[in-house]
């Protein structure tokens, strides 16, 4: 599967508080893809983390530039492609053996 990571859209350095949080957001949203729980909601999320929403969700509008919804729905979409593409190569690939 393709690469679903999501940039920080800030220039600016994360600062030391801020840091801890993006480390552990981008390890739950790329290592353990939990974007893919169809329940997953911006307090379970926080929970998750150990923080709580309000910050959570600061930290995401403020490195992210998007909102809560907008990070996991482009996870989502990202994947999605990902996916869909990885099935229609192996569709071209069998009807090429096929032949």
């Amino acid at each position: 599967m393709e690469n679903t990571q999501i940039e920080l859209k800030t220039t600016r350095p994360p600062n030391p508080i801020h840091y801890e949080l993006i480390s552990k957001l981008k390890q739950a949203l790329e290592t353990e893809k939990c974007y893919l729980d169809c329940n997953l909601t911006l307090t379970s999320l926080a929970k998750k983390l150990n923080t709580n929403r309000e910050y959570l969700s600061s930290t995401i509008n403020h490195y992210y530039n998007k909102t809560y919804t907008d990070l996991i729905n482009e996870y989502r979409i990202k994947t999605a492609i990902a996916l869909l593409e990885n099935k229609s190569n192996g569709t071209t690939r069998n009807r090429t053996m096929l032949k």
